[in-house]
């Protein structure tokens, strides 16, 4: 997730982190939380946990701006999921984009038209 963050969005100079054991001497019911502090002035928040029942394979990250947010989701991997801020009140509203084929113009930088579609 951190190596993911990095790539999105820059350096992390500042971060403070804390972990947890649930269950002292069982060392698969663990969490760790972090929040940081990119480079660029903005924050982020992770939170990873062995612990998290019904996740097989989250990976997330969301991405919040003045002008909208972004949502991806390793579970959902052919989607992503974009609210537009910028759009007049009446036609805001979170949307779920399929980017899955050659013609949609987010491809060239998601996955290729091979990959399984749902």
């Amino acid at each position: 997730m951190v190596d993911l963050a990095f790539y999105l969005n820059g350096p992390i100079p500042e971060l403070n982190a804390m972990t947890h054991t649930f269950a002292p001497g069982r060392d698969v019911d663990d969490a760790a939380l972090l929040m940081v502090h990119f480079a660029n002035g903005s924050i982020g928040s992770f939170e990873a946990s062995r612990y998290g029942v019904g996740c097989r394979n989250r990976n997330t990250f969301e991405i919040n701006g003045s002008g909208g947010m972004l949502r991806f989701n390793l579970e959902d991997m052919n989607r992503l999921q974009f609210y537009d801020a910028t759009e007049t009140p009446n036609l805001q509203g979170e949307r779920s984009l399929l980017i899955t084929g050659p013609d949609h113009p987010y491809s060239e930088n998601f996955w290729k038209p091979s990959h399984h579609r749902l």
